[in-house]
């Protein structure tokens, strides 16, 4: 296994930390691309979950997160036409999946510039210098991607370790944010019989874990005197006086 520099180890549990920090899909999707490209210099990151048939080489773009947006109109229609001739695609199909890549792992700039790929979905956008790795946690075979422009230095090794060992930190980050969802939606179901609102119930979930009022505020982006307001009908709908009480009185029902 190659050794990282203390100052990149540092900078990797800060970029993990900051991956697991998000509670919602929204938020992480928002905060994905600075947290790779803090970590591994870009001028434009993306993640684009598709879905490939390879017997009937068909190739569709179910979803792209980004870092600013470019892969529209004829730049995406020429990416999905080019799919099978990417040579990360071809590797992957010949060898399977496997680490992070490099376009210069295939070819030189020059032979770069030579090819159909090139001409239509990355010169348009200037770029010549990709680094990729496959990702598996999404609802089909997704690509975490940082860009450069051909006249910037090519990726390091350095870069190719840090995207794959971010990686598998991502897929389990978006899977935790899954299997939450899925459990806060079953759980606000449970309390909606008690007749709180929407809004109520995030908090009540929150306030059953012991959070403070202020702790709840800021998880939620919303002012401490909001916060107070819901608790304040969250006790008075669950007829209880205390919020230790409530808590108990709401992890008894998501529980029932």
């Amino acid at each position: 296994m190659n050794r990282i520099s203390a100052r990149d180890f540092a900078a990797l549990q800060h970029a993990i930390m900051a991956l697991h920090s998000h509670r919602d899909i929204a938020s992480l999707r928002r905060a994905v691309p600075g947290i790779f490209l803090d970590l591994i210099p870009g001028s434009y990151f993306s993640l684009g979950d598709t879905r490939i048939d390879i017997e009937s080489k068909s190739f569709q773009v179910l979803d792209v997160w980004e870092s600013r947006p470019v892969r529209v109109g004829e730049i995406r229609e020429a990416f999905e036409r080019n799919i099978f001739d990417h040579p990360f695609v071809q590797h992957m199909l010949k060898h399977g999946p496997g680490g992070a890549l490099m376009l210069s792992d295939f070819m030189t700039l020059p032979q770069l510039r030579r090819t159909r790929l090139y001409r239509e979905t990355l010169e348009p956008v200037n770029f010549g210098r990709l680094l990729s790795v496959g990702s598996f946690g999404g609802p089909g075979v997704a690509t975490l991607s940082v860009a450069r422009p051909q006249t910037a230095p090519d990726f390091t090794e350095r870069d190719r370790r840090m995207m794959e060992l971010l990686q598998p930190h991502f897929d389990q980050a978006r899977a935790n944010i899954a299997h939450e969802t899925l459990v806060r939606a079953s759980r606000a179901e449970s309390l909606k019989a008690s007749g709180l609102t929407p809004r109520e119930i995030e908090v009540a979930l929150w306030l059953a874990q012991c959070k403070t009022n202020p702790e709840i505020a800021i998880i939620l982006a919303t002012p401490v005197r909001t916060i107070e307001k819901h608790v304040e009908h969250i006790l008075h709908k669950l007829g209880v006086e205390n919020r230790v009480a409530a808590a108990i009185a709401i992890t008894g029902i998501i529980r029932a």
